[in-house]
């Protein structure tokens, strides 16, 4: 699905799905599917299809809804908290970093190329800490 707001562009096809939830039975009426999608701008939005009682119904002029689905940008926080609830913490770490204990810490969001990602995933790996640790320790020791 494609769908322009606010003079910017949301592509399903286009974007990197990050993750999806299912709500209820799909022979529910109250039944949706959500995808979280992360844009190459940094942007996050759902799409989401549902049934003719869900969030993501259409509404008829007679006054009854039938299914539908539709795009909603949100912001990086309800992107987190959307992933918090329906993705596994490893997926979740994989877009976002590792959640740590420490308070000092700042949640940002970046782009960069896939092979970079990739790379930084590897060395991480190699190293025996997380993704985040690991680019930490890049920056203190730039000099």
């Amino acid at each position: 699905m494609k769908k322009y707001i606010n003079g910017k562009v949301y592509n399903t096809l286009t974007a990197k799905k990050c993750g999806e939830y299912d709500r209820g039975y799909r022979s529910s009426y109250e039944w949706y599917h959500e995808e979280l999608y992360l844009k190459k701008t940094g942007e996050f939005f759902l799409w989401g299809e549902g049934h003719a009682a869900s969030k993501y119904c259409t509404y008829c002029q007679n006054g009854g809804s039938d299914p539908g689905e539709n795009i909603f940008p949100i912001t990086y926080d309800a992107a987190r908290e959307w992933a918090e609830k329906h993705l596994e913490p490893d997926k979740y770490d994989e877009i976002f970093g590792e959640i740590t204990a420490d308070s000092e810490n700042k949640i940002v969001a970046i782009s960069i190329s896939k092979s970079a990602h990739e790379k930084i995933k590897r060395n991480a790996q190699l190293n025996g800490i997380s993704v985040s640790k690991y680019i930490e320790q890049l920056i203190e020791n730039d000099k």
